[in-house]
Order: structure tokens, then C-alpha cells, then sequence
């Protein structure tokens, strides 16, 4: 299976959960056609994906596989109407069972709450056998993203490199973000406040959507929906004493952005959506940044590092949309842009010096 690309797997899996809900007609078997002969691979996927197919009434009689089908169509039937639901339930059915074993012919199979930064999510979480457990920690690796359902209904999507630790048990909704980014989207509990507490700072909300990005040296909030609260956390008595001298809590609404530094500088501007949030999608999107800030965000998602030689580089400004996995791509396009040159190159770094024309 490793032969063939993981997108041409996905794009077939699409292809094949379309046809489930009925026979392609108009613009989809078109669609469908100029895919399948754009390339050998989408064919290879095509047919591999047919083999596979034929292990599913196997996987059909097996009890375990059932109840997860079930689980997914019970989603689908609370998030949509009637109508949308029996239209695409036995799609959904299929393409959850084909997409399992396609996924774990791939990875291991404790690995299956995992996607690549730059592919969809299929989870464990999303074909929930079960209620989520009232306390759970969960981490993704560079260039990861996980879903992960609470048991409160909240959802959490994590970014790159990141980890939480999560407690429903009491009255307050309680996340730790210990490192990296996620996505809160919350359900709403009016009796129960949803607190993410991230170093020195905790971000209450209700029944909202956002995004914290939490790194040693900065806390940024990127609020969707609703409104938060961002405060200063109180850790003690005598700490409370001095309360005074913290700075007042942020009311945060929709559409809005918060940096705070570690310094105590706090900054709180418009939100630029496809920037900040666009990782959930699988895109990175960049309009006239330093170089340097979109090299050290592309670092983040790859164990393939840019390096910087000449400093000059990292003040050029750039726009552009990028795959979270293509640094080597990035590279191309600053050497082909004439904003650097790829010094040397191996198996973890890049590194870039200035074009011999370049302008100071």
C-alpha cells in the first residue's frame, strides 16, 4: 500500500463514498473521468481500493464494525436534518468501513486517531464506540492533527506537535494546553464554564469557537464564534494579594485576535481567519509576512528544518498558500522567486543564503 501516494488513496476513497450514495452522473462522472486518467497512480488506487472493497462483507459481519457504523450515523443524524441524513447515511456507512481498513492497512492501528497535517482527519474519536472518558490526554507528533471528542460534547482538534490534558468531572470544563495549538469548538453548558488554561493565562468561554496557540515566549487567542474571557491565573493566596497589579481580563469577541507576550505585552486586533485557523483545512496561508515568520510556522509542521544563513532573508515579505508538509517546497519557491538560494540540503535541514543578485 506504502506504494502508492496517501492523497490518491483519499481522493479514491472520496470518489468511491460519492458513488455509494448513488450512480455519478453530469459533472461528477466527469470529474470522476478526468481524475481516474490524470494519473497512474489514481488508477493503481482505484483498484486497490476495489480489492479492499471486496474484504467489506467480511467487515460487515464483524460486531465491532457495526456498532461503529452506527456510531458515525448517529452523527451524522444529531448535526443534520432528516432529509440529508437517510440521503447520505448509507454513504456515510460505506465510506467510514472503507476508510478503516484503508487507514490501517497504512499505520498501526493505535495510530488510527492520527492524521497528517495536510490530509483529512479520520479518527477514532469520529466513530466513537462509546462515551468519551471525563479525563483524557492526548498529543500529536510534528506534522499531526487529531480530533478528539469530550465527553461533554466539546470537540478539540489538535494541531502539530501539541498536547492536552482534559477533566470533565467537575463543575468547570477544565483543558490544559501543555504545548502547541488547538481548536476548540465548545458545547454549550451554561452551568458549566469551559476554562483553557495555557501558562499564565486561562480563556473562559460557554458555547463558543477557538483557537489558542500557546509557545514559551507567547499565548495568542483567535476567537471564531461567541466570546471569551482571557485572564491572568490567580495560583495561590499571597499570589492574590497582588492581584491588582495583573492586568484586567480581555473580553473577547468573534472576529477578534489576541497576542499576549510573555514580557506581559498584550495585543488585540482582528482576526485574519484563512491565516490563523486555515491549518484545520490543511493550508497554510500566508499574504505579504516575513520570511522569516512563515519559515519558523512551516518549521513547525516537518522534522525538515530551514535554516536561515544570511539574516537579510528572513525581512523579505512573501504571500503565498502552502501545504503544512512542503518546507522543500517552500525552499523552491523562495530560490525561485530570487528571495534566496539553497546553500546545502540533507535529510533534516535546508539552508538558505541570499541570491548572488540580491538586493539589499
Amino acid at each position: 500500500m506504502t506504494d502508492i501516494p496517501r492523497k490518491a488513496i483519499e481522493e479514491a476513497a472520496a470518489f468511491r463514498a460519492r458513488q455509494n450514495s448513488g450512480p455519478l452522473g453530469g459533472k461528477d462522472e466527469k470529474d470522476f473521468q478526468v481524475w481516474l486518467q490524470a494519473s497512474h497512480d489514481h488508477s493503481r488506487a482505484w483498484n486497490r481500493q476495489a480489492k479492499l472493497l471486496a474484504r467489506l462483507d467480511d467487515a460487515r459481519a464483524s460486531p465491532a464494525v457495526a456498532t461503529m457504523a452506527d456510531a458515525a450515523l448517529v452523527r451524522l443524524r444529531q448535526h443534520g436534518n432528516r432529509r440529508r441524513f437517510w440521503r447520505y447515511a448509507s454513504s456515510l456507512a460505506a465510506s467510514a468501513l472503507v476508510g478503516v481498513i484503508v487507514w490501517r492497512a497504512q499505520i498501526p492501528v493505535q495510530d488510527v486517531i492520527r492524521g497528517t497535517a495536510s490530509s483529512p482527519l479520520l479518527t477514532r474519536d469520529m466513530l466513537d464506540l462509546g462515551k468519551a472518558p471525563m479525563v483524557r490526554d492526548a498529543s500529536t507528533r510534528v506534522g499531526e492533527r487529531a480530533l478528539i471528542q469530550l465527553s461533554d460534547g466539546s470537540q478539540v482538534t489538535l494541531n502539530t506537535d501539541s498536547t492536552i490534558h482534559a477533566d470533565m468531572s467537575g463543575p468547570v470544563r477544565s483543558v490544559a494546553l501543555l504545548r502547541g495549538e488547538a481548536y476548540f469548538d465548545v458545547a454549550k453548558d451554561a452551568t458549566h464554564p469551559f476554562v483553557v488554561r495555557a501558562g499564565s493565562r486561562q480563556i473562559v468561554a460557554v458555547g463558543t469557537a477557538f483557537d489558542v496557540k500557546f509557545q514559551p515566549d507567547m499565548l495568542k487567542v483567535n476567537l471564531v464564534q461567541g466570546k471569551v474571557r482571557v485572564e491572568h491565573i490567580v495560583a495561590n493566596h499571597t499570589e492574590s494579594a497582588t492581584a491588582p497589579s495583573l492586568a484586567a481580563p480581555i473580553l473577547m469577541g468573534a472576529g477578534s485576535s489576541l497576542v499576549a507576550q510573555a514580557s506581559g505585552e498584550e495585543r488585540l486586533g482582528p482576526l485574519n481567519v484563512d491565516r490563523e485557523v486555515g491549518w484545520r483545512s490543511g493550508k497554510l496561508v500566508f499574504q505579504d509576512e516575513r520570511v522569516a515568520e512563515v519559515i519558523a510556522e512551516m518549521n513547525r509542521y516537518s522534522n525538515l528544518k530551514i535554516q536561515i544563513r544570511d539574516p537579510k532573508i528572513g525581512e523579505r515579505l512573501l504571500s503565498g498558500v502552502f501545504d503544512p508538509s512542503g518546507v522543500a517546497e517552500l525552499a523552491r519557491v523562495l530560490e525561485s522567486y530570487r528571495l534566496a538560494r539553497i546553500v546545502t540540503q540533507d535529510r533534516s535541514v535546508i539552508v538558505l543564503g541570499s541570491p548572488p543578485d540580491a538586493l539589499d
